[in-house]
């Protein structure tokens, strides 16, 4: 009798964990969105045709036409939207079908959204449009569709104030940047430049790139040639002042920022000095706080071979002085690439004839800045700037 009743307990309590998993299961999912998210589609038409809720969501806010096109199932796509699914319906993190979809570049799940009545000017909390994600993601079918649909081709996210145009450079995808372009998208536009006035700790960029300077930075040679074929003005500068060429030169692109000029951009922009202390530079030289290495990509130029097509920022020549009333130093370099090796003497010519003295310290190697290279020339310098005495005589330190 005892053993009937333990038995009928048992069976008892079992039987309502079971009424109250499945109660629980109906509580906080869906059964055809665990269908869809398994990637079931059998099962999905199944639950279709007991016409379950096809506009149900999860706990997540997901629908059954959000994991389709995850999946990138059209024929699932199709089912859902045919028996009424929503295809505007975004869960709790704003991502929508079409979003979804574009991110991937699921172009015939976005054609089908499309004429389903998918709203392309819907966005992601942060103002991630389907433009956007498939521009980043390089599917040319799918951006095509898109813009045939009007979305907005110069729409900024609210978070970086990038277009879809800049995000497709940034990843060299020259063809939907081709197609973006004859949509009127605007190559100059510049993403969000920082408020921040103060820096502590670590250096960070200020933003305010264009569409060029993202290629630049990401070495895409010919993302750079449609985007200047196409308006964009090479000339611009970001947040930091700095220009294509300059963000390319730091970046450790030296054969685009040669093809920059070739282009069109200003030789007299301050690359030269770039380029130098790239030169001069460590493989570590950013990694001062042992964060972030210099880059070191393949070219067929060196830092030095830019000073063959880039100048020194100039404007006109000061008069020189009639009456000068200290004693000069001059440093030098015997075979200097960057400034040649006239300079020394004609500055001691002009410091001869504004009635002053000068004796020379002078690097014989290669390079620019005697000081950089040789210790020899340090404590005539050092000496100088301390007492503003010159040294007795010439320095010539051998290389």
């Amino acid at each position: 009798m005892r053993t009937q009743r333990t038995f009928t307990f048992l069976l008892s309590f079992l039987f309502g964990v079971l009424i109250f998993s499945v109660i629980g299961f109906a509580a906080g999912e869906s059964l055809l969105v665990d269908a869809a998210k398994r990637h079931d589609t059998t099962a999905v038409r199944g639950l279709i045709a007991k016409r379950a809720n096809v506009n149900e969501t999860s706990r997540d806010g997901s629908t059954a036409l959000l994991w389709a096109a995850y999946h990138s199932d059209v024929a699932m796509a199709r089912a859902l939207i045919t028996a009424g699914a929503n295809p505007n319906l975004a869960n709790k993190y704003g991502i929508t079908p079409l979003l979804q979809a574009s991110r991937t570049g699921a172009d015939e799940v976005v054609q089908t959204l499309l004429r389903a009545g998918a709203d392309p000017a819907l966005a992601h909390p942060e103002g991630e449009t389907a433009l956007m994600a498939a521009s980043f993601a390089g599917s040319l079918p799918t951006v095509r569709l898109l813009l045939e649909a009007n979305a907005d081709v110069n729409a900024v996210d609210s978070y970086q104030k990038q277009t879809a145009l800049m995000r497709a450079a940034a990843e060299g995808h020259t063809e939907v940047i081709q197609a973006l372009l004859d949509a009127k998208a605007d190559p100059n536009k510049k993403a969000h430049v920082t408020e921040l006035e103060e820096r502590k700790h670590a250096d960070h960029a200020t933003g305010g790139f264009t569409a060029l300077m993202f290629a630049a930075r990401n070495g895409h040679e010919a993302a750079i040639r449609a985007l200047i074929k196409g308006g964009a003005d090479p000339k611009l500068t970001n947040g930091d002042g700095a220009t294509p060429t300059i963000i390319a030169i730091v970046n450790d692109r030296f054969d685009l920022a040669k093809t920059l000029v070739e282009l069109g951009a200003d030789p007299n922009d301050g690359s030269l000095y770039f380029a130098v202390d790239m030169h001069d530079a460590t493989s570590d030289m950013r990694a001062r706080d042992g964060s972030r290495l210099r880059a070191d990509h393949d070219n067929a130029l060196g830092a030095l071979d830019l000073v063959n097509c880039l100048n020194w920022p100039s404007g006109s020549a000061p008069q020189d002085p009639k009456d000068l009333k200290v004693p000069v130093l001059l440093l030098g370099v015997q075979n200097d690439p960057i400034v040649g090796n006239e300079g020394v003497a004609a500055v001691a010519a002009t410091v001869i004839n504004a009635g002053s003295t000068s004796k020379r310290v002078m690097w014989q190697g290669i390079g620019h800045g005697a000081t950089i290279y040789s210790s020899c020339a340090l404590p005539p310098v050092l000496g100088y700037l301390d007492t503003g005495n010159l040294p007795a005589t010439d320095i010539y330190c051998p290389a």
